[in-house]
């Protein structure tokens, strides 16, 4: 992780901007993709650490932080979400029966386990659940865990076409519902 600390360092100084900025964090994130490929593990995660060693580093100025982020949301979420929907028909793999008990299964252990947490921290019971829906936003991560799990054969494209659908659904339900609790009279 020094090393990319020294590399952002060395990026912010001495590299074009933003371009060097870029070029720095997709090079690094591409070496350590191929390099947990070749050990065996999924590229994403490789991807993953380097992205998490990028947004912690101090050596990072928080523009460009904030360029690196507009760029991948901007270029490959949506390249990224294309390409889930070409692996697989949402229509014709959609149940609305297994959507619902993945989202029953999703809210409750979120609720109940992170909820149980903050409650036995001193938290309120508002304030607990308020703290089991801000945990429950699930996103990208999941969905590409789901695809490598219908990749290696271990889900059916119904459940990851349901996977997806939870993920979407406990990212965009996640802020109101903690505000909503939050904002409960006692």
């Amino acid at each position: 992780m020094r090393l990319v600390a020294s590399s952002a360092d060395l990026a912010n100084k001495k590299m074009a901007w933003p371009g060097g900025v870029l070029s720095l964090s997709l090079s690094l994130c591409f070496l350590a993709a191929a390099f947990t490929e070749s050990i065996g593990i999924h590229a994403i995660f490789g991807a993953f650490m380097i992205g998490v060693a990028l947004g912690d580093s101090k050596h990072l100025s928080e523009k460009a932080k904030e360029i690196v982020h507009q760029f991948i949301n901007n270029i490959f979420a949506p390249l990224f979400f294309v390409g889930i929907g070409l692996k697989v028909n949402f229509l014709v793999n959609f149940d609305f029966t297994i959507t619902i008990v993945i989202l029953i299964i999703a809210f409750a252990g979120k609720l109940i386990g992170a909820g149980t947490g903050a409650y036995l921290g001193g938290f309120s019971k508002r304030e607990s659940l308020a703290v089991g829906f801000g945990m429950n936003a699930r996103g990208a991560m999941e969905i590409i865990l789901g695809l490598i799990a219908l990749e290696a054969g271990l889900i059916n494209p119904t459940i990851f076409v349901s996977l997806v659908i939870m993920a979407l659904i406990t990212s965009m339900t996640s802020g109101p519902m903690m505000k909503w609790m939050l904002n409960l009279k006692s």
